[in-house]
């Protein structure tokens, strides 16, 4: 004969799906979902007593005893194992002071990478050993060009493939120069008209201005190409 679990044990499980709670006491949803019903249990407001936690505050926790984590939860060894299997997190094994103080001169992503943590687990880590990460050192440092080089007909676009930099990089580049000004100048309605023949990118290097300003002007002046 099938025994029917008990009130406490279908609230300590009201977390899981009915399939969950099916396959782990080989029964039907069915079954479960009138185990339910029976002792008038209610997914919904069980949910929020017993809610399992978000994966980021799991994780961490790689390094924590199971009972630890699950007498902090107040729910059952089995329940926490799950917890874990389902977010497919392994248990880790949390480094020594003298290992991790090796590793500062990395980022907390690349630490994290190498333990298969995140980086939150990291940040923990250092805090209990009381840990500074070192500043990272910045690579691939490029000067910035003579104001001749800057100082063409080019557009930022246009000088950023130049420079092989990202626009912000030569905008940053102009301003120490001061010779970058982020107001934009405004074509008259007949110039857009005269243009509108051609390509919207070769009315923008054209007028020295970028293709997204150029199609908010066609807009603006209510232009069809």
């Amino acid at each position: 004969m099938l025994k029917v679990p008990t009130k406490l044990q279908l609230e300590k499980r009201s977390h899981l799906s009915l399939k969950e709670i099916a396959s782990e006491f080989n029964v039907s949803t069915t079954t479960v979902y009138l185990w339910f019903k029976h002792h008038n249990v209610n997914k919904l407001k069980c949910y929020t007593k017993f809610k399992k936690p978000p994966k980021e505050v799991l994780v961490p926790l790689a390094h924590t005893p199971l009972k630890d984590i699950a007498k902090q939860y107040k729910t059952s060894l089995s329940t926490v194992y799950s917890w874990f299997t389902e977010y497919e997190i392994h248990k880790k094994t949390k480094p020594s002071k003298e290992q991790l103080e090796s590793l500062l001169h990395l980022t907390r992503s690349q630490i994290a990478k190498q333990f298969n943590v995140t980086k939150q687990c990291v940040s923990l880590w250092c805090k209990e050993y009381n840990l500074e990460f070192k500043k990272p050192i910045r690579y691939n440092f490029i000067p910035i060009p003579p104001i001749e080089e800057l100082n063409d007909n080019l557009t930022l676009m246009q000088k950023a493939e130049k420079f092989k930099v990202c626009h912000t990089t030569i905008i940053n580049w102009l301003k120490h120069y001061n010779i970058y000004s982020n107001k934009k100048t405004k074509p008259p309605k007949e110039q857009l008209e005269s243009l509108k023949h051609l390509p919207q990118i070769e009315i923008a290097n054209t007028l020295n201005l970028s293709h997204q300003y150029i199609s908010y002007l066609f807009k603006h002046y209510n232009i069809v190409k």
